[in-house]
C-alpha cells in the first residue's frame, strides 16, 4: 500500500483570516486552495468570500464556481466538502477531505486550521456534497510515437456548455444515443476502439472494461461488454491525474451489441453487419441522461407492471455512506455495507447495531477504538472493538476471512483477534476490559504564554512555563496597597530605573499572532510627555507601546518601519488617565490586522503584512521603559497583569469591509489572568482514567557539525483538573529525548481519578526551534477517556483486533471488514398443528426471507414485537417452501444481507420481500404473505354482477416504458462480497431498431451470480410479457380476495365474454344451468373452447365447460359435469378456454370513504414463472 497524502501537518493551527490566501492565515477557500495544491490541483481564486459575508455575495460566489466543479457520490481524499455552515440553508464553507472520515477546514469560530470528522454530528447535517474539480477544457496530445490519423470524431474537450454536469466513469451507459462500429469476430479492445478512432495511442487514453480498469488493449471483447475511453490528461499517466478531469473531457462509452438494427436506425452505416459495436461520446453529442433521472423514470412504469415484487428503492441503486445518514425509508443512505467503496466501518453512536441475516462481510459498528504506544519502538498498537450484528453469529473462520482494506488480516505480520457470537453470556474480550472512548487530535503544541507576571509577592518572577526571573533595575518596587488583582503590583518610580528588563531572542515574534496586556495605573507628571509601558528594541530596531500625554493616545511604534496609535482616549471614549484608577490595555495581531484596546473599547487599529523585525543586538524585553522620539522614556504609576503571548490572539481586531473599519470591543477582565493559555482538551464524558498521546511526527534531532543526528530534547507539562475550574493539578514535566527523524511517540497515563469531565492541559516548556539545524515539533495526537467498565455486550456479535498501528495503515484508523455467519436463529413462538403459537420459540434459517420476515416482526429487540400468532402460518410456511425450493440443483432463493443503516421496519421488511419475491398483507388483525409464483386456482370471479358499474378501465404500459435490459447488481461472495452485476436482455433486445433503455436494480441480500440472474430473468419476462392492468370497484365480494390471490375477470370491452348473475335454478337438473341473461353462443366461436366460472354462496369457486346449445339466443346451457350447490344471484363469468384474457392477480384492494372497495390486479401468465435456461423450463425460476 502507498501512501500518496500530501503532508498538511504544517497548516495546523494556521490561524483564520478573512480572504487569506496564506502562507501566514487562510479563510475557508484559501485554505482549499493550499491543500488541493499539495495534491497536484491548482485552482482558480474565485474570490470567495469568508464567513462575515452576507448569504448574497456567497451564493454569488459559488454560482460562478459551480461549472468547475463534478459532485462524487462519497468522500475520496483530495476532494472538496461542501457545507451549509455558518448559513443553514446556504452553501458557505468548504473544505477538504484527507481520508475516509477526515477533512480539513478553516474557520473564524475556531481561530484557523483544523481537522474534524465527516461523520460527527455537528458536520454530518450540514454537509451538502462533495466535488472533484473538473476545471478548464485540457487538451489531449496523441503520443508522438505513433501516427494519428485525421478522424471525424476526437476526443478533444468541448465548450463548457457540452458538458455532463455530472459524470461516474463506473456508471453504465443509461440512455446515450450511439454511434456503430464494425466488430469482427474474435476483436480485441483495439480493433473496436481503432475502428473509430484510428491509430488513437495506448497513452491518450486508459480503458475501463466492464467498469475494470484493463491496462491490456489485446483483451477479448464480447457480447453485452462495456468500454469506457478516459482521455489522459496531457503529459500525464497516473491514475490520479486520468480520475480527476473526467467530467470535463470528451468521454466515448463502448456497448457492444449482438444484432445490427439499432446501428440501422442511426442511419451512419449502410453494410449489414452480424456484430456490432457502438460507441457514444458523451460530451461530442451533448446527450448524456443521468442515470438517477432514468432509473427513477423507469422505475415507475416497473412498479405498475412487476406487481408482486416490491417496489425497487430507488435510493438502495445509488447509496451512499456520506455523512452516515439515512434519507427516508428504504434509503440505502447511511449504509456501511452497500455502498460505492465497499464495506465500511461506522464511528457514529447515532447508528443502530446491524442486523444480520445470512453470511456477509460486514463492517459493524466500532464501540471500542484507541491507541497505545510503546515508548521504546516508537510504535503503536491500534485496538479496535467492532459490534458486527444483533444477536448469535458465527464468526470468521481465521484470519483470511477479516480484512483490512481490502487486505486479509493473515497477510499482516502482527495482529490479535478474538471474537464473541452475541451469546447472552459472553466474556469481555481481553484488551477491552475497560470502556474507551478515544479521539484522534493534531493539535500543534506551541510555546503561546512567553511571558505572565502578575507582581503578588516580588516584581521578578515570570508566572509562564519558561518561569524566568527578570532583572530590576532598581527603579520598580512591590506595591501590596495599589493593585487590580491579586496581592500586589509592581509601582514604577518615573526614574531611569524604573524597568524590569528580560534578555532573550523568545520576544522575535515576526509574523506570528500574539497579544500584549497590562493593567497600567498612571501617574502622570506635569511637562513628561511619554509614558514608556513595554518594549523590545534597540535603539533603532524594534517595537513598542507608550502612552502620549500631551495627546492623550497609547501608541505602538515599529522603529524605523511604521506604527500606529489610538484616537485621543478621553475625548472620544471617555477613558481618563488621570482618574486614579487601574486601565486595562491590550494589544493584538490577527494576521495583517492590528488592533489596541483601552478598557475594552478598540481605540485603534492598522491593517499591514509587515512582519515585526528581529532584534540582533540589545535583545531586551523592557516592561516600563520604551524608545520614543530619540530618547528612551520610562514608565511612572502602577503594572499588573502583565503577559505576553504568541501565536494566538485574545481578541480578534475588526476588520475592513467596503472601506469601512468594524472595531470589535469586549468586556475588560474581572479577575487575574489564569496561566493556562497553552492548549486544554475536555473529556467529553465521565471517566476514571486519562491516557494523553504525544508525538514529534518530524522526529526529534539536532544535526552537530558533521552532519550527524545527535541528541536533541524537547520538555513540557501535562496538567489536569475537573471541568467546571479549581486548580490544576500537576501530573509531572516531562522530557524526550531522541536522534532520529522518524515520528517520536509517547503516552501518559492520568489514574486515580474521581468519576467525572476533566480538562487536560499541555504545556511546551522547550523553546521553539530558530535553527534549522534542530526539530523538535510537538503535537498532541490523542485524548483516551477511560472508564473502569468491562461490558460484555450481550447479545450482539463482536469483532475484537489488536494491530501494529505503523503497518501499512499509515497510523490511520483502517476500514475493518470480516466475514460473519448468522445461518440458524431462535425466533419466538412455535407450530401447533397448522398455527403460530406464541408460547416458546424455534430455530429456523435466517436465509430463508420467509423466516427472516418472520424475525423481523416478532423479535421484542428490533422488531415489530408482533405475537406470532397473528401470523398466517399457510402462506408463511408456503413462501419459506417456495424459497427453499431447488432449480437446477440449487436452492431457489438463499438471502445474505445485512440491515445496517437507519430505516423504518416497513423499508426493512421491504428489502426481504424484495429479495424474497414476495409482499407482506394485513387481513384484519392476520398478517399473511403474497408470493411472486405460478398459482394453480382462482380465488373470486368479477363481472358485470358484481363490479360496480362504470367503475371498470383496463390499462396498457407501451413497451417504450419498459426496459430493454436490466442490470441486477449484487455483492458477489465469490468474489470477497465486491459490488457485481448480471445483464439481462429483454426478448426484443437484439433486433431493437431504437436507443436501448436500461434499468439497474440492486438486489439487497443476494450474493450468488446465478440468483441474481434468475431474479432478471423473472423480472424481465414480467415485464416483456405482461402489461395489462385492470382497475374496478366492488361492494362486499371484494372482501372474498386478497392481494397476490388470482381472480377471474370479465373484460366488458370485449364482446367474446360475458358476466352477470345466475337466473333461478329450482327444478334445473344439476348439469344445466340458467342465466340471468340470454346469450348466443356461435358454434365457431365457442364449441369445444367456453368455460363458465361460478361463484358459489359459499365462495368456493367452480368452473364448467358449456356444451350447447350454440348459435341461439337462450338463458340455459348444459354443462360438461354436474355443478352442485348453484344457486340463484351467484355472479358468474363465461369467457373462452384459450384466446382470452381473463386471469388476473390482485395487486391492492382499498376500501373508500362509502365504505365500497377499489381493486386493482395484472394479467396472470404463469409461463412468466419459467425460463428454458433452467430444468428445460420445467421449473419455476
Amino acid at each position: 500500500m502507498h501512501n500518496n497524502q500530501p503532508k498538511i501537518d504544517d497548516l495546523i493551527g494556521k490561524p483564520f483570516r478573512d480572504d487569506g490566501r496564506g502562507p501566514e492565515g487562510y479563510d475557508c477557500y484559501g485554505l482549499v486552495m493550499e491543500v488541493m495544491r499539495r495534491y497536484g490541483v491548482e485552482l482558480p481564486d474565485y474570490g470567495l468570500p469568508g464567513p462575515e459575508h452576507t448569504p448574497a455575495a456567497i451564493d454569488a460566489a459559488a454560482t460562478t464556481a459551480r461549472p468547475d466543479w463534478v459532485e462524487i457520490p462519497s468522500p475520496i481524499p483530495g476532494c472538496l466538502v461542501a457545507i451549509a455552515y455558518p448559513y443553514p440553508g446556504l452553501i458557505s464553507h468548504v473544505g477538504v477531505v484527507i481520508d475516509a472520515d477526515r477533512f480539513i477546514h478553516a474557520r473564524a469560530a475556531t481561530g484557523g486550521v483544523t481537522i474534524d470528522r465527516l461523520s460527527s454530528p455537528a458536520w454530518r447535517k450540514r454537509i451538502r456534497g462533495y466535488y472533484k474539480y473538473a476545471g478548464p477544457a485540457v487538451d489531449i496530445t496523441p503520443d508522438t510515437k505513433e501516427s494519428a490519423p485525421a478522424s471525424d470524431i476526437s476526443l478533444t474537450s468541448l465548450p463548457a456548455d457540452r458538458i455532463p454536469a455530472s459524470y461516474n466513469p463506473f456508471c453504465l451507459p443509461v440512455g446515450w444515443k450511439s454511434l456503430p462500429v464494425p466488430l469482427s469476430p474474435g476483436a480485441v479492445i483495439a480493433d473496436v476502439i481503432h475502428a473509430h478512432f484510428p491509430g488513437i495511442s495506448r497513452r491518450a487514453c486508459i480503458v475501463m472494461h466492464n467498469r475494470r480498469l484493463d491496462p491490456d488493449w489485446l483483451s477479448p471483447v464480447a457480447a453485452g461488454d462495456h468500454l469506457l475511453l478516459v482521455p489522459r490528461l496531457a503529459g500525464g499517466g497516473g491514475i490520479g491525474d486520468i480520475i480527476r478531469p473526467l467530467a470535463m473531457i470528451a468521454v466515448a462509452a463502448l456497448a457492444v451489441y449482438t444484432g445490427g438494427a439499432a446501428a440501422m436506425a442511426m442511419g451512419l452505416f449502410s453494410t449489414t453487419m452480424t456484430a456490432t459495436a457502438t460507441i457514444t461520446s458523451l460530451t461530442a453529442m451533448g446527450l448524456f441522461v443521468s442515470a438517477a433521472v432514468g432509473t427513477a423514470v423507469m422505475v415507475a412504469g416497473s412498479m405498475m407492471i412487476n406487481a408482486l415484487l416490491p417496489p425497487v428503492d430507488v435510493a438502495a441503486n445509488m447509496p451512499s455512506i456520506s455523512g452516515l445518514s439515512a434519507s427516508g425509508a428504504g434509503s440505502m443512505g447511511g449504509t456501511t455495507t452497500y455502498g460505492w467503496a465497499g464495506p465500511q466501518n461506522s464511528w457514529s453512536p447515532e447508528l443502530a447495531i446491524p442486523i444480520l441475516y445470512g453470511k456477509m462481510r460486514c463492517g459493524g459498528q466500532i464501540v471500542g477504538y484507541y491507541l497505545e504506544t510503546n515508548d521504546n519502538t516508537d510504535n503503536q498498537a491500534l485496538y479496535m472493538l467492532i459490534a458486527i450484528c444483533e444477536g448469535e453469529a458465527t464468526p470468521p473462520a481465521s484470519a483470511d476471512e477479516i480484512y483490512i482494506g481490502d487486505d486479509k488480516l493473515a497477510t499482516y505480520d502482527a495482529y490479535q483477534y478474538d471474537a464473541r457470537s452475541g451469546t447472552s453470556d459472553q466474556t469481555v474480550i481481553a484488551g477491552f476490559d475497560k470502556l474507551h472512548q478515544y479521539r484522534d487530535l493534531s493539535i500543534k503544541v506551541e510555546t503561546r504564554t512567553l511571558l505572565s507576571l502578575h507582581f503578588d509577592s516580588d516584581v521578578v518572577t515570570d508566572s509562564s512555563p519558561f518561569a524566568r526571573t527578570l532583572t530590576n533595575s532598581g527603579g520598580v518596587t512591590l506595591d501590596t496597597t495599589n493593585k487590580k488583582f491579586g496581592a500586589g503590583s509592581a509601582a514604577f518610580d518615573g526614574t531611569a530605573s524604573a524597568q524590569l528588563y528580560l534578555a532573550s531572542s523568545d520576544f522575535d515574534m515576526y509574523s506570528r499572532d500574539l497579544c500584549f496586556s497590562l493593567q497600567w495605573l498612571p501617574s502622570l507628571v506635569s511637562g513628561t510627555r511619554y509614558y514608556g509601558l513595554l518594549s523590545y528594541c534597540s535603539t533603532t530596531t524594534g517595537w513598542c507601546l507608550f502612552y502620549d500625554k500631551d495627546n492623550d493616545i497609547i501608541g505602538f511604534n515599529v522603529l524605523g518601519s511604521w506604527s500606529f496609535n489610538t484616537n485621543p482616549l478621553k475625548t472620544t471614549y471617555g477613558i481618563d488617565f488621570t482618574d486614579g484608577e487601574f486601565h486595562h490595555i491590550e494589544i493584538n495581531r490577527w494576521g495583517k490586522y492590528w488592533g489596541i484596546w483601552a478598557d475594552g473599547q478598540q481605540a485603534g487599529y492598522k491593517i499591514t503584512d509587515v512582519a515585526l523585525p528581529a532584534v540582533t543586538s540589545g535583545q531586551y524585553l523592557r516592561i516600563g521603559h520604551a524608545y520614543v522620539d530619540t530618547g528612551w522614556h520610562p514608565c511612572k504609576g502602577n503594572i499588573d497583569e502583565c503577559r505576553i503571548i504568541q501565536n494566538y490572539y485574545f481578541h480578534k481586531p475588526g476588520s475592513e469591509r467596503g472601506g469601512l473599519y468594524y472595531p470589535l470591543d469586549f468586556t475588560p477582565p474581572a479577575a487575574a489572568y489564569t496561566d493556562d493559555y497553552d492548549f486544554v482538551v475536555a473529556t467529553r464524558g465521565e471517566c476514571d482514567e486519562i491516557t494523553v498521546l504525544v508525538e514529534f511526527p518530524r522526529g526529534l534531532y539536532e544535526i552537530n557539525s558533521s552532519s550527524e543526528l545527535i541528541d536533541h530534547s524537547c520538555e513540557f507539562g501535562i496538567y489536569y483538573r475537573a471541568v467546571g475550574g479549581g486548580a490544576w493539578t500537576h501530573l509531572d514535566d516531562y522530557t524526550v529525548t531522541a536522534h532520529q527523524r522518524e515520528p517520536v511517540r509517547r503516552q501518559y497515563p492520568i489514574t486515580g481519578l474521581a468519576r467525572g469531565r476533566y480538562e487536560v492541559r499541555l504545556a511546551r516548556i522547550s523553546p521553539e526551534e530558530s535553527s534549522t539545524l534542530k526539530m523538535s515539533d510537538l503535537y498532541w495526537t490523542g485524548l483516551d477517556e477511560i472508564l473502569d467498565e468491562p461490558l460484555a455486550y450481550p447479545h450482539i456479535a463482536l469483532l475484537g483486533l489488536i494491530i501494529d498501528g505503523s503497518e501499512r495503515l499509515n497510523n490511520k484508523p483502517p476500514t475493518v471488514t470480516s466475514i460473519w455467519d448468522r445461518g440458524i436463529i431462535s425466533v419466538r413462538g412455535a407450530i401447533s398443528g397448522s398455527a403460530f403459537v406464541d408460547a416458546g420459540s424455534m430455530s429456523v434459517a435466517s436465509t430463508n426471507p420467509a423466516w427472516a420476515a418472520y424475525d423481523l416482526l416478532t423479535n421484542e429487540r428490533y422488531g415489530y414485537k408482533i405475537s406470532p400468532s397473528r401470523l398466517d402460518y399457510a402462506s408463511w410456511s408456503a413462501w419459506a417452501d417456495w424459497c427453499d425450493g431447488t432449480v437446477d440443483g440449487a436452492t431457489r432463493i438463499t438471502m445474505n444481507g445485512i440491515l445496517d443503516s437507519q430505516m423504518s421496519l416497513a423499508a426493512a421488511l421491504n428489502k426481504i420481500c424484495q429479495h424474497g419475491r414476495a409482499q407482506i398483507i394485513q387481513a384484519g388483525q392476520a398478517i399473511r404473505v403474497a408470493i411472486e409464483a405460478p398459482v394453480s386456482t382462482p380465488e373470486q370471479i368479477f363481472g358485470p354482477g358484481n363490479i360496480l358499474e362504470g367503475s371498470a378501465t383496463t390499462e396498457f404500459l407501451p413497451r417504450t416504458n419498459r426496459p430493454d435490459m436490466y442490470y441486477i447488481e449484487y455483492l458477489n461472495a465469490a468474489y470477497d462480497y465486491r459490488r457485481d452485476k448480471v445483464p439481462i436482455k429483454s426478448a426484443g433486445y437484439d433486433s431493437l431498431t431504437r436507443v436501448p433503455t436500461t434499468e439497474s436494480i440492486f438486489l439487497w441480500g443476494c450474493t450468488d451470480e446465478d440468483e441474481a440472474r434468475r431474479y432478471g430473468l423473472l423480472r424481465m419476462q414480467i415485464s416483456d410479457r405482461l402489461n395489462r392492468t385492470r382497475i374496478w370497484g366492488a361492494d362486499v365480494d371484494a372482501i372474498a380476495c386478497l392481494p397476490g390471490d388470482m381472480i377471474v375477470a370479465q373484460d366488458e370491452g370485449n364482446d367474446l365474454t360475458f358476466g352477470g348473475r345466475l337466473g333461478d335454478q329450482t327444478g334445473i337438473a344439476a348439469n344445466v344451468i340458467v342465466l340471468d341473461q340470454a346469450i348466443t353462443l356461435d358454434t365457431a366461436t365457442y364449441s369445444g373452447n367456453c368455460t363458465i366460472w361460478v361463484r358459489l354462496a359459499d365462495d368456493s369457486l367452480e368452473s364448467r365447460t358449456i356444451t350447447g346449445p350454440w348459435d341461439t339466443a337462450t338463458d340455459t346451457f348444459n354443462l360438461s359435469a354436474d355443478l352442485a350447490g348453484k344457486a340463484q344471484e351467484d355472479v358468474f363469468v363465461i369467457v373462452r378456454a384459450t384466446g382470452e384474457v381473463h386471469k388476473y392477480r390482485v395487486t391492492n384492494i382499498a376500501r373508500d370513504v362509502d365504505c365500497l372497495f377499489n381493486l386493482s390486479a395484472l394479467e396472470y401468465d404463469d409461463t412468466v414463472y419459467y425460463h428454458s435456461g433452467y430444468d428445460s423450463g420445467g421449473t419455476a425460476i
